[in-house]
């Protein structure tokens, strides 16, 4: 069935007898590359902080820039469900679901 309305992109729409499923996702290919850059860079800079740094360890800002960089590591794997991840709201005459994650 077509929809009355115009669907932006990385969305959908489907009617399957009485039940509704939309949904939403962000996979493109601008955050993907994003996400690689990202990952690279803070593979190298952790390969800094290791070869470099804690070769001549003098103090505790070494240890301060390891607690950003795990920080950062983490906030950079959060991404990943993020940017394959998927949003989708099924409605049916009884209830309705949302499912966020990857799969399904």
């Amino acid at each position: 069935m077509k929809t009355p309305f115009s669907i932006p992109e990385g969305t959908w729409f489907q009617r399957n007898g009485n039940t509704i499923v939309v949904g939403a996702s962000n996979r493109s290919v601008t955050i993907i590359v994003q996400l690689v850059i990202n990952l690279v860079l803070t593979l190298l800079f952790f390969n800094f902080l290791y070869t470099r740094l804690f070769e001549n360890s003098e103090g505790a800002s070494n240890y301060t820039l390891l607690v950003f960089g795990f920080i950062w590591l983490l906030l950079i794997l959060r991404m990943i469900p993020i940017v394959f991840g998927k949003v989708e709201l099924t409605l049916q005459p009884k209830g309705g679901q949302v499912f966020t994650g990857v799969g399904k």
